[in-house]
């Protein structure tokens, strides 16, 4: 047994204990954070998207939807949109909806061509997510042959990082 009632004490003090093995115990709950942590762990990631990716639209869209596994926030210049020259756009402020796992990214008049909107958010538990979605407006073409990775802001990625251990720290406490 990991705890023992004390037996000695006063009735007053019938509910103390004391820790046979606390060394036990210790490794117990540092077992169950590093495996239990399976889902809760997990990040944001991207489950569904309007319009779907590779999608060949007849019309262009007034917006791209992104919905997100759990809420996310989006950063100011951490959307921007790519046509067949690679020619970058930044896109106006997107909006949130459902609790965040939702994020509407307006667009401008879109030309018929193929297209390519990067992000990048940061999940509700502080990791930076980025991706890209593309699609083509009118007839068939291919995917734009541009570098759509964002830019590494060191801001955010100093933020994640505080976050985390700030969640780690709140833990062990």
């Amino acid at each position: 047994m990991l705890v023992r009632r004390n037996r000695e004490a006063p009735d007053d003090d019938c509910c103390v204990v004391r820790l046979r093995k606390p060394g036990l115990l210790v490794a117990l709950v540092g077992l169950l954070l590093v495996f239990g942590a399976g889902a809760a762990g997990a990040h944001a990631s991207r489950e569904a998207s309007d319009p779907a990716p590779g999608a060949r639209l007849d019309t262009a869209p007034e917006a791209v939807v992104l919905r997100f596994t759990e809420g996310v926030t989006v950063p100011d210049g951490a959307v921007t949109l790519f046509d067949e020259s690679c020619a970058a756009t930044d896109l106006p402020a997107p909006t949130l909806a459902a609790g965040g796992t939702e994020v509407s990214i307006p667009l401008p008049d879109l030309a018929d061509g193929p297209y390519v909107v990067s992000y990048r958010v940061v999940s509700a538990d502080g990791h930076p997510v980025q991706g890209g979605l593309s699609f083509s407006v009118g007839a068939e073409a291919g995917r734009p042959d541009c570098d759509t990775e964002p830019a590494a802001d060191a801001g955010l990625a100093a933020l994640a990082f505080l976050v985390r251990w700030v969640g780690f720290l709140a833990l062990l406490s």
